[in-house]
């Protein structure tokens, strides 16, 4: 049988890719105006590429995605677009081994673990986003299927550099020397960045070479992202988004409890849930997995009930409401670029070869500035992070109180005072939304 017949018999699949590919072009050539997370991995990667000359830095971050985004910028590409791009290609990578590693159960189950994953709503709406959540997962699903252990030790420690927590996996493998050893070799450059770099700041040795890992470590715990609904937040989200996935999922855990996706599953969902920062992009982390799961739920419902056509086809209906509430996601990019775009982000104050202290990081994906980020202590004066950047002097200042939520009186009156101490005469101040910006020249 020739490459071509093999592949034409996962005809269901290339049908999905395709139209999964479909949809993200078009929503690829409608504005993408960056997020707060996805202009930080932009700007770390202009700073990576021009040693701190552009761009900034956030020491949370890991530095796979931003070392690939930052050599887009390098070979002079637009990170934004292409980064979507590559995004795209990620996320048709998941969908693809998902179905390859539910295909040990059979063609049907593979084929509708991938349409449960391709129409979920939350997928829908993250899988063009530049966000370490697909590559992380595209790698941990590529060491479930490659058997060596060198590959999944070097595919989970390639999964920790794009995504911290995704590092657990390491340890939900078959456990081995060469495992691990594969891991430490690929970590190596890393920790040995973090020494040359964070060691003129730091008391010990640990606390440089691990600094990022010790620093995103508090990060689970910001309160800011904190959900009312607790531990119940991921469970309600389903129901709200994807109900048909949720209930094939219940049907299925008894029996997949044993197989290696349900340990996958169980540690990445029982990580988010217990963690107090909570996000729906969050469960773009276990969700290839609840999806193999459903779709052995589902078939093992159907072949034991009585009129499985007519259950099919209420199956059908019942995904009508999914796919309807992917449709209005799609919406949410305008086809132009929006007055933010053109006013503020690319305001002619904030590009090179200006030095601008900022507490708002999306400038970064639009300027070639040297961007000093100030936005995580609201009680500091100044509240600039990184310690080597702290004596440098800011041509302007970028103020926005949305970077400093704040629910007490007392971080009110410190928020306050953090804009009076900011001294110079402001040259630019507009609302988008229920934000406002200020663009502050220094004296």
């Amino acid at each position: 049988m020739s490459r071509v017949q093999r592949l034409l018999n996962h005809w269901g699949l290339l049908v999905v890719l395709f139209l999964f590919s479909a949809v993200r072009v078009y929503v690829l050539f409608r504005y993408h105006v960056p997020a707060w997370d996805e202009a930080v991995y932009i700007g770390m990667g202009k700073y990576i590429y021009s040693l701190g000359a552009a761009g900034l830095w956030e020491q949370i971050r890991p530095p796979l995605l931003p070392l690939v985004l930052g050599a887009l910028w390098s070979l002079g590409l637009n990170p934004l677009f292409w980064g979507e791009v590559i995004m795209i290609l990620v996320s048709l990578g998941v969908i693809t081994a998902t179905y390859l590693i539910a295909l040990k159960h059979d063609r049907r189950v593979a084929l509708l673990a991938a349409v449960f994953l391709a129409i979920s709503p939350t997928f829908v709406l993250y899988s063009g986003d530049i966000l370490t959540h697909m590559p992380a997962v595209l790698l941990i699903e590529l060491a479930m299927l490659i058997p060596a252990s060198w590959a999944k030790g070097s595919l989970a420690a390639l999964a920790a550099l794009c995504r911290f927590p995704s590092g657990l996996s390491l340890f939900l493998h078959r456990w081995s020397w060469q495992l691990f050893i594969a891991a430490a070799l690929v970590s190596v450059p890393f920790f040995f960045a973090n020494y040359a770099m964070y060691h003129p700041y730091t008391g010990t040795a640990f606390d440089a070479t691990a600094r990022p890992l010790l620093l995103g470590e508090v990060h689970q715990f910001n309160l800011n992202e904190a959900q009312a609904d607790g531990v119940m937040y991921y469970l309600l989200e389903l129901m709200r988004s994807h109900p048909l996935l949720l209930l094939f999922l219940i049907v299925g855990i008894p029996l997949m409890w044993k197989d290696d996706v349900f340990r996958f599953f169980v540690a990445f969902a029982a990580y988010y849930t217990l963690i107090p920062n909570k996000q729906e992009r969050f469960m773009l982390e276990f969700l290839p997995f609840a999806a193999i799961i459903a779709a052995c739920g589902l078939m093992w419902y159907v072949k034991r009930v009585k009129c499985a056509r007519a259950v099919l086809l209420m199956l059908v209906v019942a995904v009508f409401p999914v796919v309807l509430n992917d449709v209005t996601l799609l919406s949410y990019r305008s086809a132009e670029k929006p007055p933010i775009v053109s006013e503020y982000y690319e305001n002619p104050l904030l590009q090179a070869p200006a030095t601008v202290l900022s507490a708002d990081p999306v400038p970064a994906a639009y300027s070639n500035a040297h961007i000093i980020p100030y936005y995580f202590f609201v009680q500091d004066t100044p509240a600039v992070v990184n310690e080597w950047e702290q004596a440098d002097r800011a041509d302007l200042t970028v103020w926005t109180e949305s970077a400093f939520p704040c629910s007490t009186p007392q971080c009110i009156l410190q928020r306050t005072h953090l804009r009076s101490s900011i001294a110079g005469t402001t040259v630019f101040n507009k609302s988008f939304g229920d934000r406002t910006y200020e663009i502050i020249a220094s004296p």
